[in-house]
């Protein structure tokens, strides 16, 4: 039968349609094969890393592992820091099923109210801290409502097992774990440690499954600090009392070992809990005995005193005219704290006389008076350690006005830390040497070498002279019984850019025992309400302190109680003819190294220091040999290994006397 065409077509039109049709249908599948092909491009090979990595953000999680930071403790290792290992709670609220249930059940465990958790678990979230370092029961309270989406992390939370004791040393730590003041601050990269990382994989659902340590976290480094324990608790108790007692508007104690340097206390008021530190006043977090540079006053008469007795421009028992209480200084009148009329020079000392020291102090050459400064180390940080240590303000000869010798000659027109003044008056009882402070425990080069400063009878001198200001003087209140106590009052009268103040700055530094000193110790107080003097407020102080410290040492009493009694008209070394005791040299100026066998480390560590040469020490009691040998030449600086063996040498507690050096030097030829 043959097909019936509609009327108006043909038979022959009908294939042209059926190819129009097939090639659009083509090119259609075509296109959609090229999208299709696009976008597997676009998916494996175009964009595969950054989709690969949102997969695994959606089912992964890096979670910080805080490091334990290292402990600080103290010179018998004794903890003053340490960290604990504490939980805090997280939340994945786009794991959450229900965010207004959770909120509710979590809130009254967290101590925080359910509209601001409901807030801060926005479905959008994958991570929000519910709260940081919580007590482990309140941990486990939060996990036992086993809400999807809520876990914890090992923190770590830096605590202080003493609360204010030695807090301006220590510092404190933020809550990111960074140290942000003090030791903490300072040594930082070395106390934290490094952090670690934990992998979570969760399911479809936002259950975590599984756990992977990625990295583990290791503790910081410990620190051994020279403080102690014992002594810096019966600095901060007494400096709490005395400013209770005197009102003052700020006070720092220091306590230190004057034959080594090390710091074994450093106490500042106001002061500051650690363990709360955002609750404290930025100002009571400041290390006052390394940062607060003030001036003086009497007790850098010292200063004056070793310049002058040391070029033998004053002798001991010489008359000074005080006229009769001031004395006029191109032109201004400088009045003392008390009229004198004749007084010897060691009265000066032990009395306070302004104008004596101010005479004595214009008879130095303005220049080797500033060097003397220089050298006891004013005018630069002391390099405890600590930070902020500040260099005071020393003005040179050129910038000093025509009274400005007078002034400084009473500790005036200078500014100096605490530390400062200690480490200077410190120099005095360790016979002439200026130790470098410091409050890292010392490691196996042993403690810095202390340099010669003046010489071993000056020290003498001024020693006996100190003496008598505590025995007669203005420190009577310093004295310690069974104890031969040295020292200087202070009381300087503050000032600003207008003039003097009607404020004054306390203070008395001093050793003790006087003449094989363990304790070096200065007392500060400033503005204080009612009595002013040093003599007065800060000397008890002193005394407060040291006795107890000294009995913790076990330094058995020198004399019978009272026994701190120094005639007027006991027999004082005359001043040397030199500023040095004399010591080998080559012509170019080189030192020759002395024989110090036989002798004690600390003598041995004399010699070498007055010779220019450093030591190391290795083992202890006796030098049986050193390395290189006794007469040879090294340049200035060069270290001299020693060889110590615990046999006790005949000299081990006897410095010897400035005569036996050039003698001992001798037998090198």
């Amino acid at each position: 039968m043959m097909p019936v065409f509609p009327a108006g077509s043909t038979q022959a039109g009908h294939p042209a349609v059926s190819r129009h049709r097939v090639l659009w249908l083509a090119g259609l599948a075509l296109l959609w094969t090229g999208v299709i092909m696009w976008r597997l491009v676009d998916l494996q090979i175009i964009r595969r890393d950054s989709l690969g990595l949102r997969a695994r953000k959606q089912h992964e999680r890096t979670i910080k592992i805080a490091a334990l930071r290292g402990r600080i403790v103290d010179r018998h290792g004794r903890a003053l820091a340490e960290s604990l290992e504490v939980p805090s709670l997280y939340a994945d609220p786009s794991a959450i099923p229900d965010p207004a249930a959770a909120a509710a059940q979590l809130a009254p465990l967290l101590g925080r109210k359910s509209a601001e958790l409901l807030r801060e678990l926005r479905p959008e979230k994958s991570f929000v801290w519910l709260a940081q370092k919580v007590s482990p029961a309140t941990a486990k309270e939060v996990l036992a409502l086993g809400i999807r989406g809520v876990g914890q992390i090992p923190e770590s939370e830096r605590f202080y097992p003493g609360g204010r004791l030695a807090a301006s040393v220590l510092g404190y730590v933020g809550t990111e774990g960074n140290g942000l003041g003090g030791i903490e601050s300072k040594y930082d990269e070395q106390i934290r440690g490094r952090s670690g990382s934990l992998l979570a994989v969760r399911d479809g659902v936002g259950v975590n499954v599984l756990q992977y340590l990625e990295r583990p976290s290791s503790t910081g480094e410990d620190l051994a600090l020279t403080l102690d324990t014992v002594i810096q608790y019966h600095a901060e108790a007494e400096l709490e009392r005395a400013m209770q007692e005197t009102r003052s508007a700020w006070g720092s104690v220091v306590v230190l070992d004057p034959t080594t340097g090390a710091i074994l206390a450093m106490a500042s008021r106001p002061s500051f809990n650690p363990n709360a530190f955002a609750d404290a006043p930025k100002g009571a977090r400041r290390n006052l005995g390394v940062m607060e540079a003030y001036e003086p006053g009497s007790t850098f008469k010292v200063i004056t005193a070793a310049a002058a007795l040391e070029r033998g421009l004053v002798r001991p028992e010489e008359l000074i005219d005080c006229g009769h209480g001031q004395v006029i200084v191109a032109g201004q009148k400088i009045r003392d704290h008390k009229v004198f009329d004749l007084l010897t020079f060691a009265d000066v000392m032990a009395e306070s006389s302004n104008v004596g020291a101010i005479r004595v102090g214009l008879r130095i050459r303005p220049e080797e008076f500033h060097q003397t400064i220089l050298a006891f180390g004013f005018g630069t940080p002391a390099g405890s350690g600590l930070p902020g240590d500040s260099p005071g303000r020393v003005w040179g000869p050129r910038k000093w006005s025509r009274v400005s010798q007078a002034s400084m000659s009473i500790g005036q027109e200078l500014r100096a830390t605490p530390l400062q003044v200690l480490r200077a008056v410190a120099a005095i009882g360790n016979r002439g040497l200026l130790t470098q402070p410091h409050i890292l425990a010392p490691g196996v080069a042993g403690p810095p070498i202390p340099r010669p400063v003046i010489s071993t009878a000056t020290a003498a001198t001024l020693n006996l002279l100190l003496e008598r200001v505590v025995a007669e003087g203005t420190g009577k209140r310093a004295a310690l019984p069974g104890y031969t106590v040295a020292g200087k009052t202070g009381t300087a009268q503050k000032s600003n850019e207008h003039g003097y103040l009607d404020e004054h700055t306390a203070s008395f530094a001093g050793y003790v025992p006087s003449r094989d000193p363990r304790l070096a110790i200065i007392v500060v107080l400033d503005s204080p309400h009612g009595p002013f003097h040093g003599g007065e407020i800060a000397a008890p102080v002193f005394a407060r302190i040291a006795l107890p410290a000294l009995r913790w040492l076990r330094v058995p009493p020198q004399a019978e109680p009272g026994s701190q009694r120094v005639t007027r008209r006991a027999a004082l070394p005359a001043p040397p003819e030199h500023a040095a005791p004399p010591l080998l040299r080559t012509a170019a100026g080189e030192p020759v190294i002395p024989d110090v066998s036989g002798a004690s480390a600390r003598t041995a560590l004399t010699l070498l220091a007055r010779a220019g040469l450093a030591a190391r020490l290795e083992g202890t009691g006796t030098v049986v040999s050193q390395d290189p040998a006794a007469g040879g030449i090294l340049p200035e600086g060069s270290v001299v290994r020693l060889l110590l063996s615990p046999e006790p040498a005949a000299d081990d507690d006897e410095e010897p006397s400035a005569a036996a050096i050039p003698r001992r030097l001798a037998k090198q030829g």
